[in-house]
């Protein structure tokens, strides 16, 4: 191929590309861009990558050309290395977020994942250097791998009570967050997902755990307690926690009838210290002080009172230390996702019935 004909192909190889560059959105409303597909709106980007600074509120509709469209997914890569993004409100309307939607967002501080929301995907918040709290939906049904990459500011994140699986490196160097709480829902956990929390002193396994893979606590040599509320110890794979060593430093927590069956399962028989004090968590007891009250009855209509909406607080983990939840996490008694009347009535059945 002669050199002409090589440069005629090159240009006409660029020109086909423009109209992809161009088509990168179908409209743009209130400084946010959007696609249109199936009816509905995904927010994108302006065919590049950082494009979105400061505060960004997402509508739960959008109106374009007479057309009103519900705004259901955040794209792939929306707000990709928006480095100047600070905060970003997710509407109710939300059914989906892509991967990488918020990585390398280095200013992003906190975000609320509604309930509406049952897929995330992978690489969503890697490299948040600056996000210190995350609440993830009660719909949410796994975490991806690399979900909270290298975010080292990350002090607090609630899970939701729908997800059953927890991803590869999912919060590898995560190097500010200290306690963790993994719901009954998951059951199991990728390979490495903690690795490199150099600050973590406590985790709680929920009861339906039942596989577990290799080293997802290497590096974490601060841990001082593990509790597994699993009546069955979980599979694991070999390398479980971390060096040899700290099975002598780290206490494990397991349920009083599931003691001698931690003490025979490999791995788990490894720990120096099996205590068995661990209880099930009970949801009615919405602020964790072992009774069910009308001070767990008034938890629930605060959150409700304050449409869906609820602060921090810091329970006590059983073995001395404090975990730091959302209120509205906890409100949620019966795992709907949703924080309502049935949930008050739920306590107060309870209350009545006396136990």
């Amino acid at each position: 191929m002669g050199r002409t004909m090589l440069y005629r192909l090159l240009v006409a190889c660029l020109l086909l590309l423009l109209p992809a560059v161009a088509g990168a959105y179908d409209f743009m409303a209130d400084g946010i861009y959007y696609n249109v597909v199936d009816g509905h709106a995904v927010v994108t980007n302006n065919g590049q990558t950082g494009c979105y600074s400061g505060e960004v509120v997402i509508p739960a509709t959008v109106t374009h050309d007479g057309t009103t469209y519900p705004v259901t997914v955040l794209g792939h890569s929306a707000f990709k290395n928006c480095t100047g993004l600070t905060k970003a409100v997710l509407p109710g309307s939300l059914t989906a977020i892509e991967p990488r939607v918020f990585e390398s967002c280095t200013a992003l501080t906190s975000l609320i994942v509604p309930n509406s929301v049952t897929t995330m995907g992978a690489n969503m918040f890697d490299k948040c250097y600056a996000i210190d709290s995350i609440v993830i939906g009660n719909k949410v049904s796994s975490l991806g791998d690399y979900m909270f990459n290298d975010c080292r500011a990350l002090k607090s994140v609630t899970i939701g009570k729908s997800v059953s699986s927890i991803g590869k490196y999912a919060f590898r160097g995560c190097s500010s967050l200290t306690d963790v709480v993994l719901p009954n829902s998951v059951t199991t956990i990728g390979p490495w997902a903690f690795e490199d929390c150099s600050q973590l002193l406590r985790v709680t396994l929920g009861s339906g755990v039942t596989s577990i893979d290799t080293h997802i606590f290497y590096n974490c040599n601060k841990m001082v307690s593990v509790t597994c509320l699993a009546a069955t110890p979980p599979s694991v794979d070999y390398g479980l926690f971390f060096d040899s060593g700290m099975y002598y430093h780290a206490k494990l927590h397991v349920l009083p009838e599931a003691v001698e069956a931690y003490e025979a399962a490999e791995i788990w028989k490894l720990f120096f210290q099996i205590i068995g004090d661990a209880a099930i968590i009970t949801p009615e007891d919405v602020n964790n002080d072992g009774e069910v009250t009308i001070a767990d009855a008034n938890k629930v209509t605060e959150v409700i009172i304050n449409g869906g909406s609820g602060g921090h607080s810091r329970i006590p983990d059983g073995h001395g230390g404090f975990i730091e939840v959302d209120d509205t996490y906890l409100a949620d008694v019966n795992g709907d996702g949703e924080v309502s009347i049935a949930d008050l009535n739920l306590i107060i059945d309870r209350i009545l019935r006396g136990y």
